[in-house]
């Protein structure tokens, strides 16, 4: 008799062997390998950018709600 398998019409179980396939091929490390070197680089790029906005619209908030609480 042969074993229960789940069903072959749900997503995750026909998914998972690609998956497993993709995630332990050499092509998966480089692909791997690249993206986290070029994410390091765009984000030594664009972190002075991304916090000088954050800092800007954090102070703007800051600013509102102190104009907001203030005025009562």
């Amino acid at each position: 008799m042969a074993p229960s398998y789940p069903d072959p019409t749900h997503l995750p179980t026909r998914l998972f062997p690609y998956l497993l396939h993709y995630f332990g091929s050499p092509w998966f490390g480089l692909v791997w390998f690249l993206s986290i070197f070029n994410y390091r680089q765009l984000f030594s790029h664009c972190n002075d950018k991304i916090e000088n906005s954050l800092y800007q619209s954090h102070s703007f908030l800051h600013h509102i709600n102190h104009h907001r609480f203030s005025s009562r």
